[in-house]
């Protein structure tokens, strides 16, 4: 069987789709990964064979306004609905559609399957009339929220091809591969999918091991550690992750601080004894004495944590961050610390409170224990699979 995969080029949208990819190739399947070209060298790195395929961007802040300078500089709420209904459901999926259609005239695949941001491979499967698996990311109200955002542009793009608009509200209808546990689900308004698999989420950094590890060791200390990352997107806004670590200064814990790609550690500036700032730090290399993650509430940062049994803090900034948050605090596993109440105290005070309370250590220990019990990728795999009788 023939498998196509696509995915906006972020490490955070297609590092979920590994473990899956993996088993589809284990188990015998031909599978092709379609992404932007300059997001090639994630797909190898993997362990996966990629294929150019939409506009050659990255989905990183920086690099996003590089591609699309008219954006402009803002972060804010209108500037993130552009990105995610111009660019996601309309220009990105645009071209993804063109050149998966132009591909299939030579190498046609029997299944599509997309993650929740990426829509050409949705068009592209309607058109070829083939199965389209749709992986999610994080909580099923993700797909909600972009038919919200992008539901215009997305609808222009199937009158361009003659498709139905009911296409589109149909975009779960063959199979969803759900890795959310189902205690931090939200509810939503959309129907959850009537055909639907679990899938074991599995962080990030156990999909592409091999990081180093850092040169800093703290031997016999007792103090518990704490884990910062604002992942490989957020980790750009301003001043945010020095806040962030200002509040730690005077918490009694070992701070390992992750600043993240295109982010120099000597940005940080000098730091105390006890906080030891990286370019990467491999939560997995901390997981056995990590008391709490700081993070901006990015699906695979919580995501990885709690399948460890470690509370959270979430600052969130954009995308899912905010319902990533609400879920957390709804299951007692964390707290929230929103932008625009940002301080380095209230960092403390939020860190203090979650270390000094054994209920967050408990709630999160239920949320792995919940993780551990869903299924394997090869089963989801062959959920895929049985979509052709294979």
């Amino acid at each position: 069987m023939r498998v196509l995969i696509t995915t906006l080029p972020a490490v955070g949208h297609f590092h979920p789709l590994v473990p899956i990819a993996r088993a589809l190739v284990l188990a015998g399947h031909e599978v092709l990964v379609a992404a932007s070209a300059s997001f090639q060298s994630y797909i190898s790195a993997a362990g996966l064979v990629g294929i150019s395929a939409g506009p050659d961007w990255l989905a990183s802040e920086p690099l996003v306004r590089r591609t699309f300078p008219e954006i402009g500089a803002s972060v804010d709420a209108a500037a993130q609905r552009y990105v995610m209904s111009h660019i996601f459901c309309g220009v990105h999926a645009r071209a993804m559609m063109k050149d998966i259609l132009d591909m299939a005239e030579n190498w046609l695949p029997d299944i599509i399957m997309r993650e929740v941001w990426e829509f050409g491979g949705l068009l592209a499967a309607r058109v070829l009339k083939i199965p389209c698996v749709l992986h999610g990311i994080g909580q099923w109200r993700n797909n909600e929220d972009i038919y919200d955002i992008g539901g215009g542009e997305l609808e222009d793009l199937c009158d361009a091809v003659h498709l139905r608009r009911q296409n589109l509200s149909l975009g779960d209808r063959d199979l969803y591969i759900d890795p959310c546990p189902p205690s931090l689900q939200l509810p939503t308004r959309r129907p959850y999918p009537t055909l639907s698999h679990g899938i074991r989420p599995i962080a990030p950094d156990e999909v592409s091991p091999g990081a180093t590890v850092p040169v800093w060791r703290w031997g016999a200390s007792e103090r518990p550690v704490v884990y910062v990352s604002l992942g490989t997107v957020m980790n750009h806004r301003a001043g945010i992750l020095e806040t962030i670590v200002a509040g730690l200064h005077s918490v009694v814990a070992d701070v390992a601080v992750s600043v993240g790609p295109g982010r120099s550690p000597d940005e940080l500036g000098t730091q105390p004894p006890h906080v030891h700032v990286d370019s990467y730090v491999p939560f997995s290399h901390l997981a056995e004495k990590a008391a709490l993650v700081i993070c901006h509430g990015g699906w695979s940062t919580v995501i990885g944590a709690l399948a460890k049994g470690v509370p959270v803090v979430c600052v969130p900034m954009a995308a899912d961050n905010f319902s990533n948050a609400r879920s957390c605090e709804a299951t007692g596993v964390g707290l929230t610390v929103r932008p625009e109440e940002l301080t380095s105290q209230a960092i403390r005070s939020a860190a203090e409170e979650v270390l000094g309370e054994e209920n967050f250590r408990r709630a999160a220990r239920r949320i792995r224990a919940e993780i551990a019990g869903m299924p394997m990728p090869w089963q989801a795999a062959a959920a895929v699979g049985a979509l052709k009788g294979l």
